[in-house]
């Protein structure tokens, strides 16, 4: 039933005033006013108090009809055990202030400091939850296993007053516990000396080994949440009290094994070390065994360094796979885009050669069109009845004798075919309303006036311009000896789309041009026109 109680007394939430004082300038005398905790520093004008992880706001104490900030505080608990403190300073190590301002106090803590100080005991604290029963069922493993050397490292009246606490101490030892005199032995003195010894013998002789429970709860449960968790908010374990009430080997197990967060590990080192030191100074006795516990600490840190090693070396070499992979990678998606762009090459480059042969029928089929014409003009010269020796007869034979010479002379051809198209009279009326445009170098700058047609020209050089005026063309004319090739297939393939007709000539004269295009026109429509009798038959 006790242990119930202690242990709900250990779970109640800690219930704890602050009264706050100011001693008067004035008039001597001590102002003081009572503070109630509070739960955010907001709450807090003028600055708070950081009692453990409570704030509690400084107040302003009213004397002589002036009010002035606290100086000095007085810290009464009512829970889980009635206990009171000493006047502590304001601004100490013992009691922090947090203020938004640097001010006098000599310990002072910034909001940002105590929300970074918060969100460490919140995992701190979540922490020890997961951990708590573990570390109290290995501490008192460990109590347990070697008993009785805590009862014999405490301190005397250590020990004397946790056993009276819990109603075990031995008969032996009932009347010299209530002798207060035998408390004032010093160090050294042999009386002091036979009642030490008289207290570690009764305890160790006449304790129940099956009572063990409850004097490990009494002496190690009651410090780890009297002063191991009350001091993580302080930053700091108070060694000296807990090897009076432990002895040096339960503490420094307690204090290696507790959980700690890896920002507030400085905690446990400093412990050891003041233990370590503590010891040596107090007792001159060797502190090989503190040395062998802090070496102990320095090997594992040293194996934690040696695991963490490996596994760089370990992420270094899969790194380095990894950079291999993309760099293959790389290589393959470049071979890739060769591959590609080749494959991409290869259609545009049949498609060239198809064009190219198209290109070549076409002017096998031009030069056997030019000699027909040729043949044609030869024939019609020889029918023109005109008298021997007339300027007719000589524009006749100078025509005639210019065709012999055109695959000598192209000049001379062309001028020989002009020299005939300007004899022989032309019907243009096929030509009527529609509109002519001729790309290419142009032989005559000037096109005859009275045409029933409109001619537009282009030497096809600026592509802009010619390229709008092929919506505007009914007919589509290409001087094939005057024009780059890609021009020819653009106008050749806008003719394919818009169904226009397209003629191609070697002649660079207007009036050649039109007359050739008009006898062709004019066959064309004749040729349509007998294909569409026998089915009107």
């Amino acid at each position: 039933m006790q242990e119930q109680d202690s242990e709900s007394k250990k779970r109640e939430p800690a219930e704890m005033t602050v009264i706050a004082l100011r001693p008067c300038p004035v008039c001597r005398k001590q102002g003081q006013s009572t503070v109630r905790r509070v739960t955010s520093f907001d709450e807090c004008p003028s600055g708070a108090l950081l009692v453990g992880k409570w704030l509690f706001p400084i107040p302003l104490v009213l004397c002589c009809g002036d009010r002035q900030p606290a100086t000095l505080a007085k810290l009464i608990w009512t829970q889980p055990e009635p206990g009171e403190s000493g006047l502590l300073r304001i601004g100490s190590q013992d009691l922090p202030v947090v203020s938004k301002t640097p001010s006098s106090y000599a310990v002072a803590i910034s909001p940002d400091e105590l929300a970074e100080r918060q969100t460490l005991w919140i995992a701190q604290e979540a922490l020890w939850l997961h951990y708590k029963q573990e570390y109290l069922r290995r501490c008192q493993a460990f109590f347990e296993a070697s008993w009785p050397l805590p009862a014999r490292e405490m301190d005397p009246w250590a020990l004397v007053d946790t056993l009276a606490s819990i109603d075990m101490l031995p008969q032996a030892l009932q009347n010299l516990a209530k002798d207060p005199a035998a408390r004032r032995h010093p160090r050294g003195d042999k009386k002091r000396y036979l009642v030490v010894k008289k207290i570690k013998e009764s305890v160790v002789r006449d304790y129940p080994p099956t009572e063990l429970e409850r004097f490990f709860h009494a002496t190690v449960t009651a410090f780890i949440h009297f002063a191991l968790l009350p001091g993580i908010y302080s930053g700091k374990w108070d060694v000296a009290d807990g090897e009076k009430r432990l002895g040096p080997s339960a503490l420094t197990f307690a204090l290696l094994t507790f959980p700690l967060v890896d920002k507030l590990s400085d905690m446990r080192t400093a412990a050891l070390l003041e233990l370590a030191g503590g010891a040596a100074k107090e007792s001159g006795a060797p502190i090989h065994r503190y040395a062998r516990t802090l070496q102990k600490q320095l090997s594992d840190k040293q194996s934690d360094v040696e695991r963490l090693s490996t596994d760089l070396g370990h992420m270094r070499e899969r790194l380095v796979v990894a950079e291999k992979k993309l760099h293959e990678s790389r290589e393959e998606s470049r071979r890739l885009r060769d591959s590609l762009a080749a494959t991409q090459q290869e259609p545009a480059e049949s498609a060239y050669a198809r064009k190219v042969q198209a290109l070549k029928r076409r002017l096998e089929d031009m030069e056997a069109e030019l000699k027909a014409l040729r043949i044609q003009q030869a024939r019609h010269a020889r029918r023109v009845k005109v008298s021997h020796g007339s300027p007719m007869l000589i524009a006749a034979k100078f025509l005639t004798k210019g065709l012999a010479q055109k695959e000598a002379s192209p000049g001379l051809a062309e001028d020989a075919e002009r020299a005939g198209a300007a004899l022989r009279p032309v019907d243009f009326t096929r030509l009527a309303g529609l509109t002519i445009g001729i790309f290419g170098g142009i032989g005559d700058k000037q096109p005859p006036d009275d045409l029933p047609c409109r001619l537009i020209l282009h030497d096809a050089e600026k592509e802009a311009a010619w390229r709008g005026s092929l919506p505007q063309c009914d007919v589509l004319v290409v001087l094939t000896r005057a024009i780059s090739h890609q021009a020819m297939w653009a106008i050749k393939e806008h003719a394919d789309v818009t169904g226009k007709p397209i003629f191609y000539s070697r002649h660079l004269s207007i009036p050649v041009i039109l007359r050739n295009m008009a006898g062709k026109l004019a066959k064309d429509d004749a040729a349509q026109g007998a294909e569409r009798s026998p089915h009107q038959k």
